[in-house]
């Protein structure tokens, strides 16, 4: 669903699922993801839609997520 470079990029530096959601401006989810063990961007490039869902991300966000 996630670019493989984006991932890659931001996996060599410090809090990789931050620098993520920060990029996107969906910081607010952040404790969610880490919450449900999505702390790294391997288990985010596998996300599914009903992962979202469970996770709170609003409907307009996945989109702006999966264009990542």
């Amino acid at each position: 669903m996630y670019r493989q470079d984006t991932i890659n990029s931001m996996e060599s530096r410090g809090d990789e699922l931050h620098e993520f959601l920060q990029s996107l401006e969906l910081l607010q989810y952040y404790e969610a993801f880490r919450r449900e063990g999505f702390e790294r961007l391997e288990s985010i490039a596998e996300i599914q839609e009903t992962d979202f869902e469970a996770l709170g991300v609003k409907r307009g966000h996945r989109r702006v997520s999966s264009r990542q």
